[in-house]
């Protein structure tokens, strides 16, 4: 059954447990997945497809916290599938699961359209529950083998020209705004800027808002980005 009712997990609580959604092209590799996910006590599969509008009608009907997803550039899990699914379920953030030989502009255009974690397949099964729970958290995960590469590339397309928006955008931020992008370029969760800052995390979650609006991002990766690529963090 493609759509799981209820966790078949160890000792997972459904109220609590982070909800996942799997889609990847190869029913083997989901097998794997599934298990590893389930075996977590803080996690239940919802459901699992290898195929897009399967996939998708699968995610609005659970609303999974988390889509474990592999992109695929021989069939229809491109990239561009990604704002529907997330269209279809406002609360889902997506990890995307990747190969190194598949190169990385095709992780990058899945980042671009709006995933907030990479994974390498070549990880171990640790690094993947690790992932999932850091992104459920909220923050943003990119597999440490893709970081460099990952950055270069995307700044590559975001260079700094002279009279650039994005110079005016950053004449505009605030001291502590500055503040708060450097230490979330070493990591650090609202929470702890919070209390590095020895302010509360709503004035900070204030903070950010007013960060995205005015360098035009939208997530934490973006942000991460631009930052890196403009020299601010």
């Amino acid at each position: 059954e493609r759509v799981r009712k209820q966790s078949v997990g160890i000792g997972n609580n459904s109220e609590q447990s982070i909800r996942v959604v799997i889609i990847d092209p190869k029913a083997l590799v989901r097998a794997g997945l599934v298990r590893i996910v389930d075996e977590q006590a803080d996690m239940q599969v919802v459901g699992d497809s290898g195929q897009c509008d399967e996939g998708v009608a699968i995610v609005a009907a659970q609303q999974p916290d988390i889509i474990l997803l592999k992109l695929a550039p021989t069939c229809d899990l491109s990239p561009d599938y990604i704002p529907e699914l997330l269209k279809r379920s406002k609360r889902s953030r997506i990890i995307l699961l990747s190969l190194p030989e598949e190169g990385e502009q095709l992780t990058i255009r899945g980042i671009e359209q709006g995933a907030l974690g990479v994974v390498c397949k070549s990880q171990s099964a640790a690094v993947l529950i690790k992932a999932i729970r850091k992104v459920n958290e909220g923050e943003v995960w990119i597999d440490r083998s893709l970081v460099a590469d990952f950055i270069q590339s995307v700044s590559l397309n975001h260079e700094p020209q002279p009279q650039d928006p994005a110079e005016e955008a950053i004449l505009e931020l605030t001291e502590r705004e500055k503040d708060v992008i450097k230490l979330i370029g070493r990591g650090y969760k609202n929470q702890q800027i919070a209390e590095q800052l020895c302010l509360s995390e709503s004035t900070i979650r204030h903070h950010l808002t007013s960060i995205y609006s005015k360098l035009g991002v939208t997530s934490r990766l973006e942000l991460l980005v631009f930052a890196n690529s403009h020299n601010i963090v």
